[in-house]
């Protein structure tokens, strides 16, 4: 059902019951993962980055764009990069 790099491959597989013979399977809800906020480095925003880029640059794989959100407390992908000259952090392997 999901890329083995998805942030959702990891959660509960939840079962709704709709009428009498469908069943619904559903992921549980995601929240971002409370740590201590330990960078391996950090990068400037330019105006032309996209979540995607950053991680291609600085994760080997743009589909680890999520742990980029999730090291920084952000749920939503493009809140990553909507502020120029801003700096995020890039998370150490496996945090």
């Amino acid at each position: 059902m999901f890329d083995h790099m998805s942030r959702y491959l990891e959660l509960e597989n939840l079962h709704y019951l709709r009428d009498r013979d469908r069943e619904v399977v559903y992921k549980s809800r995601r929240f971002l993962p409370r740590h201590d906020r330990r960078f391996l480095f950090e990068v400037d925003i330019a105006q032309s980055d996209r979540p995607d880029l950053i991680a291609a640059r600085t994760l080997q794989s743009s589909d680890l764009f999520w742990r980029l959100c999730d090291a920084n407390r952000i749920m939503h992908p493009f809140d990553l990069t909507d502020r120029s000259g801003a700096r995020i952090g890039v998370p150490m392997p496996g945090a």
